[in-house]
């Protein structure tokens, strides 16, 4: 199936229900694995980050990115 920009994601009512008691999920990141996460000027960047986004915008939760700790 080909990727679709405009594509929704239907979510069982559990789903829908754990999204609504976890608005934000936080979630570390490598900070020096490019082209897949890093951080620039402080800021989670990288596929990841935008892979992150695209789910955000069609779920309807926040993404908060927290880099590693070595």
């Amino acid at each position: 199936m080909p990727f679709m920009a405009s594509a929704q994601i239907e979510l069982t009512d559990e789903e829908q229900n754990w999204i609504v008691d976890n608005p934000v999920v936080y979630y570390g990141y490598d900070p020096s694995w490019k082209p897949i996460e890093f951080a620039e000027d402080g800021e989670h960047t990288g596929i990841t980050s935008e892979f992150c986004a695209l789910i955000s915008e069609r779920i309807g939760f926040a993404f908060k990115p927290h880099p590693e700790v070595e």
